[in-house]
């Protein structure tokens, strides 16, 4: 059936692909994606289990160099959420192993991280030229936008979890990570900075865990 107005049928057709050539969607078809009855499936109750996961991670250290994978890290990735390496919709979680003397290089990022020692002594994170020493069952909190390095000066294996809000910073589009990390060059007379893998330490050694807590502060 055609019209006057030349548009088939009751116009419709034509009215979506008016509609989509602008960019725009109509209401009345999108209706049950906005006004939902219940919130959408997403993560789902899951429990990792450390037995399982303590000798993946030793075999790990023997065949994966950290060269290869910047962080030696296995990821906690939720049933509901497919094949994102996410714990919960808003949370990243992983453990992370560190043989002795090696390092992760130093970054930043715009989701905020903290970790937890599990296992070994000699396990750092040095945060904007803080050294912090970690201990069994120390949280270390690395606000987002700092620079930091990580890495293992002890004998022996190191494990820590890793958390992070990378979800939640994704879902706003503002996740991104930076790895250019420069310093300048104490041995050149014009102060160039040269890129660097680690930072200078330029504060007293773990002063973050002396430091008195005042109020409106982390």
């Amino acid at each position: 059936m055609t019209q006057a107005n030349g548009q088939t049928g009751d116009g419709r057709a034509e009215l979506s692909q008016a509609a989509a050539d602008l960019n725009l969607m109509e209401f009345w078809k999108k209706r049950a994606d906005l006004e939902l009855l219940r919130p959408r499936e997403g993560a789902k109750p899951c429990v990792w289990h450390w037995r399982d996961i303590q000798p993946r991670l030793l075999e790990a250290a023997k065949i994966v160099p950290l060269e290869e994978a910047e962080r030696r890290a296995l990821l906690f990735s939720n049933p509901g959420l497919k094949t994102r390496p996410f714990m919960t919709n808003t949370i990243f979680g992983a453990y992370s192993l560190y043989n002795p003397g090696e390092h992760a290089t130093i970054h930043r990022h715009t989701p905020s991280a903290s970790r937890m020692l599990l296992e070994g002594e000699g396990a750092y994170t040095t945060v904007e030229g803080e050294k912090c020493t970690m201990h069994r069952a120390d949280l270390i909190l690395t606000s987002n936008g700092s620079w930091h390095d990580h890495g293992n000066d002890g004998d022996d294996a190191i494990v820590w979890m890793d958390v992070l809000d990378l979800p939640l910073v994704e879902s706003l589009n503002s996740t991104m990570f930076e790895f250019d990390y420069t310093e300048s060059d104490p041995q050149s007379n014009t102060g160039d900075s040269v890129p660097r893998t680690t930072q200078t330490i330029v504060h007293a050694h773990d002063q973050a865990r002396s430091a008195p807590c005042r109020a409106g502060t982390t």
